[in-house]
């Protein structure tokens, strides 16, 4: 199986981000700084070549690698953690079927031991104690989903509308441009609500610094609003 875009830090990519609003002209290099890759909501180890990863933010396409992670206690290999959207039950399921078809001769036993303290701990129990666990589990990265590798295909919509493959810096640079609008129109609403505002105030000024003649006005006109806007020269929406 493989996703599309596989989730970033986002504190890596708003330093990114940060970095492109000081220098526009930054490159694929300076970004990558900031962005090291990848990062999945697992604790699995992510094998990822810096070529790879180039290719990756320079073309909007490639393919990334994610391993499991695993320890030795007494003879045993135990797996702590698995590469994203992997099922523990999956992987023990695979392992087993390798088990009866004699090609993991060197496995003995397997037990799920995962609970609530520890989310995964998958433990693969050998024949004998001077087994080197090394090579079986790489044989196991090999043929199971211990080792699985996602496919990034950062292919979006732009401010153009149309649905293309994009890089990093184009990526980064769009967003930039789209919540510059969002802001700049925030910020113009709030300042023509302050305005609005201030233009009525202004009128109930006028009428403060005149409120005898406006309290008269009120009193003796069957129409006071329309005197009130002739007699101050006020706007229909301050009278």
């Amino acid at each position: 199986m493989a996703t599309d875009i596989p989730p970033h830090n986002i504190h890596e990519v708003a330093s990114a981000v940060i970095a492109l609003l000081e220098n526009p002209a930054a490159t694929l290099e300076n970004l990558m700084e900031h962005v090291k890759g990848p990062d999945f909501p697992t604790e699995a180890s992510n094998n990822y070549p810096l070529e790879d990863l180039r290719k990756m933010y320079k073309t909007g396409r490639e393919s990334v690698c994610m391993r499991a992670l695993w320890t030795v206690e007494n003879s045993e290999a135990v797996i702590i953690s698995l590469p994203y959207q992997v099922s523990s039950t999956k992987v023990l399921e695979q392992i087993a079927i390798q088990v009866r078809a004699k090609k993991l001769s060197m496995i003995e036993n397997l037990h799920d031991e995962s609970d609530h303290k520890n989310q995964t701990r998958l433990v693969i129990v050998p024949r004998s104690n001077c087994c080197d666990m090394m090579p079986v589990m790489h044989h196991l990265f090999a043929t199971t989903d211990l080792e699985r590798g996602y496919r990034v295909n950062m292919n979006m919509i732009g401010l153009n509308g149309r649905l293309e493959l994009k890089n990093l810096n184009d990526i980064l640079s769009e967003w930039l441009v789209y919540r510059r609008g969002i802001v700049r129109r925030r910020l113009n609403f709030w300042l023509e609500s302050i305005r609005r505002r201030l233009y009525i105030i202004t009128g109930l000024l006028v009428a403060y610094l005149n409120l005898d003649e406006v309290i008269h006005i009120i009193h003796s006109e069957s129409e006071p609003k329309q005197i009130l806007i002739q007699r101050f020269e006020l706007s229909d929406i301050q009278g």
